[in-house]
């Protein structure tokens, strides 16, 4: 006899879900959670599949993989709990209905402009929570979401119909009409750096810095160099077109030959075998005699989804917590610095696939990133940092530099070793033209897409009025077949006259009109102005490029020039007086004050000089007793030689960071030691002082700049920093704030200090707990504002240490508005942190402290 059914069990029978209902409502919810926020983005940015070489094939897989995957692997979630039984099943599949929700809203509350990160995330998980309860609750809900699931199928087809997605998937034919053959039949080496200035390669003289590039040297002295050249765009994506169209560029076209039929590859496609490498570009698609290195398919599927994850990541995170995201808009591809390294493998790839031949009908074409950033490379190709970060912090392609002038001098330190790197490739390119026999009766054009500038506080790229003299100059060298001797030819000149040019030299009419004129064109009149197009159209009078000169005198001041790469990593405080010598016969004077660590210890216990890793770029923190806004000089010594003086980056409390980068040579095989000393003037010259060993290691929460400047270091509940009334930035917690730090469990501390700036206007009970122990509780009464700084010493007795230190603030809040006298902020405040620090070998007190 079977048992008799309750009332709750019909209740259950009746709101249980299907199991063809579950699968149905996975893949609608996944489509709007995860598919159609990206769909919507990218195709917005057809560029991101151009410069990843996406086929056809991968942008439909991608599209398939988006819509398909997520809900399998929900699926799968679900399959194992219900191993467990058909209950915990429901709950799994209902708590995970509530997390698409919350996914599905966040990023348009993201976008509302002036909400804070934790309402935005607090609605999107409030109304997770109330639609996993009506789809429960409500079987309708339920059948209409499968019912309503095939939709997904309307996501794909907008997706790959847009027009722009349309192109990259169904490549038109190139008109035949286009196509020339040229009289003369003539090898053409086209190679296009990515953001090289022209500056970047000149020494005093105004000439190619042979010393520093000798392989831009050996190709001056045989080519023509067109001092004068410039750039017509500060975009690659705009700047490879005009190059190879001979025409200004056009907003709103993709650098691919359905958007541009008529270019130089196209012209020659039916007498030229065509190898080309583009990163970003797609010129060679579709012609017939077109050969390229190829990536397999799971090596471009998988590039592209990393990125697609990153991108996604940036989606969901508010702005205010995505700083521990990889930057997306500083690079083409692989949103670290594995484009970079790829981009130097694919290099190799190219040069190594050039082949002796007694044809002459090749066409090279390659378009290399480097040195654009990010900044990784030695002259030598050893790579000397595991992050895509600049010093000064810049974080878009567009944006500013810093203020900060010594952060982006050590940009600029890196660039220009960068370009060491780009000269290496290129004499790996003449050596292998020269090795196959194509080097003498070859065209060889070697120029660069756009410059760079390096002023603090503005733009690296963006064209402005104030460093277009720095990104429109590019280098251009122009050897003609057969050419014997190098020329340096001041004319005006602009990227668009390459194409003429090539085409004069292969004796065939230009097929259409051209903007540009041959630069051996002597007949044509001088020009006057030069053009670029940017985001708008900008005209300068050709004589105002002379101030490129001014930029030069600038470079040759801070780093020199010549063979020798030591002036570069003398460029820093007392730099000429205290690199290359030994510390041992400089005096070090006790009575420091500061104290220092260095960062990534591990790294210099076992280095192997020769390998493509140097852990050349050295980082630290610094503590002083008296908080100081000025910056800190600092000697770093490695094997007791110093090897690089630096700047701490200012800051408004006791604690700074600063990095330092050192040549690859001060490393020995094995174990390496790293020193580093404040430096103080004085009148016999720079003085070193012994860091103090004692007190303090580390503030761990910087409040102008946020917990992730430190590495390892997770924080929530913090609002984003405020400015305080004495001029320093705070942060304000929520009432429940967190921080998450590493710890050395060999040395760990033995108290911790906060620094409270302001408990606000109501009464508040302050509690500290570490590793969940409550280690503080205080009592304040409100008091009025400004008041004193507080700073709580608190030891840790009796606590156990593990490899990760939580420390959580916690107190009373109050809303702004409704305590302060026309105050129209409803946030929920607690308290006013202006620093967190840990501290060790601190004299033990039985009770918490309070330092004045």
């Amino acid at each position: 006899m079977s048992p008799q059914k309750s009332p709750q069990d019909d209740v259950r029978e009746k709101t249980r879900p299907n199991r063809f209902e579950r699968p149905l409502n996975l893949l609608l919810l996944c489509g709007f959670a995860v598919a159609q926020p990206l769909f919507d983005l990218l195709s917005g940015e057809p560029g991101f599949f151009v410069a990843r070489r996406s086929s056809a094939f991968d942008v439909v897989a991608l599209a398939a993989v988006l819509i398909i995957a997520p809900p399998l692997v929900f699926s799968a979630i679900e399959s194992v709990i219900g191993l467990f039984g058909d209950r915990p099943r429901q709950n799994t599949h209902v708590v995970i209905v509530g997390l698409l929700i919350a996914t599905t809203t966040l990023p348009p509350l993201n976008r509302i402009g002036g909400l804070p990160a934790l309402v935005s995330v607090g609605v999107s998980v409030l109304l997770g929570v109330v639609g996993a309860c009506l789809y429960r609750r409500v079987p309708r809900i339920r059948s209409l979401t499968a019912v309503a699931a095939p939709v997904v199928v309307v996501f794909v087809a907008v997706f790959l119909l847009d027009p722009s997605i349309w192109k990259i998937i169904h490549p038109k034919q190139i008109d035949p009409e286009s196509v020339v053959d040229p009289l003369q039949a003539t090898p053409i080496v086209l190679v296009i750096f990515d953001g090289l200035p022209l500056v970047s390669l000149m020494d005093e003289s105004r000439e190619v810095d042979s010393g520093r590039y000798p392989n831009f040297a050996d190709l001056a002295s045989t080519s023509t160099w067109f001092r004068n050249a410039t750039t017509v765009s500060d975009a690659t994506m705009r700047a490879i077109p005009a190059i190879l169209t001979g025409q200004y560029p056009e907003k709103g076209l993709l650098p691919v030959v359905q958007d541009y039929p008529g270019n130089l590859l196209t012209v020659l496609d039916s007498s030229y075998d065509i190898y080309a490498l583009e990163p970003v570009t797609r010129f060679s698609d579709g012609l017939r005699f077109s050969e390229e290195p190829q990536i397999g398919f799971p090596g471009r599927m998988g590039a592209l989804l990393g990125d697609v994850w990153v991108v996604y990541l940036h989606l969901l995170t508010p702005e205010a917590w995505s700083g521990g995201l990889p930057p997306i808009a500083n690079q083409w591809t692989g949103f670290d610095k594995r484009a970079k390294l790829q981009a130097s493998t694919e290099f190799d790839a190219f040069v190594h696939g050039i082949e002796a031949t007694t044809a002459v009908n090749k066409f090279f074409f390659v378009h290399s990133l480097l040195p654009h950033p990010p900044h990784l490379y030695f002259p030598s190709g050893a790579t000397y940092t595991k992050t895509s970060a600049e010093p000064s912090g810049e974080g878009s392609q567009w944006g500013a530099w810093s203020d900060n002038e010594w952060a982006v001098l050590q940009s600029y330190k890196r660039h220009l070793l960068q370009v060491g790197f780009s000269d290496t490739m290129l004499g790996r390119l003449l050596a292998r033209l020269r090795e196959t026999g194509l080097f003498e009766k070859a065209i060889i054009v070697v120029t660069a897409d756009h410059g760079m500038s390096f002023v603090p506080g503005d733009s690296r790229r963006g064209i402005s009025k104030s460093n277009f003299a720095d990104i429109m100059p590019v280098p251009l060298f122009i050897k003609q077949p057969f050419q014997q001797t190098g020329a340096i030819d001041d004319a005006e000149v602009e990227l668009v006259d390459i194409f003429p040019t090539v085409a004069e030299l292969l004796a065939i009419e230009q097929p259409w009109p051209q903007a540009g004129r041959s630069v051996f064109d002597r007949s044509a009149a001088p020009r006057i102005n030069k053009l670029l197009v940017g985001r708008e159209r900008m005209v300068f009078e050709a004589s105002r490029f002379d101030a490129k000169y001014e930029s030069l005198e600038r470079k040759i001041a801070l780093f020199g020039s010549g063979s020798s790469l030591h002036r570069l990593f003398e460029m820093g405080p007392f730099g000429e007086d205290l690199v290359g010598k030994k510390v041992s016969d400089l005096e070090v004077a006790d009575g420091g004050e500061e104290h220092i660590r260095v960062l990534n210890e591990k790294y210099f216990k076992n280095v192997d000089p020769d390998a493509k890793f140097v852990p050349a770029e050295i980082t630290g923190t610094v503590v002083r007793k008296v908080p100081s806004s000025q910056p800190l000089a600092l000697a770093v010594a490695v094997n007791g030689i110093i090897r690089a003086t630096t700047w701490s980056y200012p800051s408004d409390s006791r604690s700074a960071v600063w990095s330092a980068l050192v040549e690859e040579r001060a490393f020995r095989a094995g174990t390496n030691t790293i020193e580093v000393y404040p430096i103080r003037d004085s009148e016999e010259g720079p003085l070193l002082f012994m860091p103090r060993e004692d007190g303090a290691v580390s503030s761990f929460l910087d409040m102008r700049l946020g917990a992730a400047r430190v590495p390892g270091v997770a924080e929530s509940g913090f609002n984003r920093p405020s400015r305080w009334a004495n001029g320093k930035p705070v942060r304000w917690t929520n009432g429940s704030a967190k921080l998450t730090v590493p710890i050395d469990v060999d040395d760990p501390p033995t108290a911790i200090r906060v620094d409270l700036a302001w408990i606000g206007p109501v009464n508040t009970t302050f509690k500290v707990f570490f590793n969940g122990h409550e280690v503080l509780t205080r009592s304040f009464q409100g008091e009025p504002y400004p008041a004193p700084k507080k700073s709580l010493v608190v030891p840790l007795r009796g606590v156990r240490h593990r490899r990760h230190a939580v420390i959580q603030l916690s107190s009373d809040t109050f809303v702004p508005a409704m305590t302060i006298e026309g105050s129209n902020d409803g946030r929920h405040l607690g308290v006013a942190v202006e620093g967190v620090w840990l501290l060790r070998d601190l004299e033990s007190a039985e009770a918490p402290k309070t330092v004045d």
